[in-house]
C-alpha cells in the first residue's frame, strides 16, 4: 500500500535547498527522492532514478512524514565497540610514532605483526587478523612508509672515513681525453 506524502511540512523548493545545504549525499538523496515525490512524480521512476526499492521509498515517506528534513538523517550506529579507548588510542599512536627502540623491541621498524604484539602485550587488546592492525593504523593516520632501517653495527665515523680517503679520480667520470671528435652521428657546430 503506498503511503501519501504530506505536503504541508516543506515546500519543493525548500527541499531542495536542504538537499544542497546537508552534510552527506545519503541525506541529501533521500531529500531529493521526497522532493520527486512531492512534485507527483511516479514511486517507479523515482526509485529507479536513485536507485533504491519501493521498501526504501515507502521507509523515506514515513520517516519524512514523522520528522521532516531531520527524519531523514542517518541514525546512530551502534556497531561493534573500538577495541581501545580514546585515551589508549593516543598512547598506543605515541608508542607506535616513535621509532623502535632495538633493545627493547628486537628491531628498527615496525611491521603489522610487531603492532599485533604490542597491542596483545602493552593493550591487552588482541587482533586475529594483521588486515585489522593495518585498519588501526590507517585510522590513526599511521603511515605504512618507512625509512629505511640502519643496522645495529651501522658506524657512520667509518664511512665518513671511506669517503674522504675514496680517490677522486675514481669518483668523476672518465671523460673523452683523446681529443676526436664526436661519433655520434650529428654535425656540431665549430668552435
Amino acid at each position: 500500500m503506498v503511503q501519501p506524502i504530506r505536503h504541508d511540512i516543506h515546500s519543493t523548493s525548500e527541499l531542495l535547498a536542504f538537499s544542497k545545504v546537508s552534510g552527506t549525499v545519503r541525506h541529501s538523496h533521500r531529500i531529493l527522492a521526497i522532493r520527486d515525490v512531492v512534485l507527483g512524480e511516479r514511486r517507479v521512476d523515482v526509485c529507479e532514478r536513485y536507485g533504491v526499492t519501493r521498501e526504501n521509498l515507502r521507509h523515506w515517506v514515513a520517516w519524512y512524514n514523522d520528522g521532516g528534513v531531520d527524519g531523514l538523517k542517518d541514525g546512530v550506529r551502534s556497531g561493534r565497540p573500538k577495541a581501545l579507548s580514546s585515551d589508549k588510542l593516543a598512547s598506543f599512536k605515541a608508542r607506535i610514532e616513535a621509532q623502535p627502540d632495538i633493545e627493547r623491541d628486537g628491531h628498527t621498524r615496525w611491521r603489522a605483526v610487531d603492532i599485533q604484539k604490542i597491542l596483545k602485550e602493552e593493550y591487552g587488546v588482541t587482533y586475529t587478523s594483521l588486515f585489522g592492525v593495518r585498519k588501526l593504523c590507517h585510522a590513526l593516520g599511521l603511515s605504512y612508509v618507512t625509512t629505511r632501517p640502519k643496522h645495529p653495527g651501522h658506524d657512520a665515523a667509518a664511512i665518513e672515513a671511506f669517503k674522504k680517503n675514496y680517490p677522486e679520480s675514481s669518483r668523476k667520470s672518465k671523460r673523452n681525453t683523446r681529443g676526436k671528435p664526436s661519433n655520434s652521428g650529428v654535425r656540431t657546430k665549430a668552435e
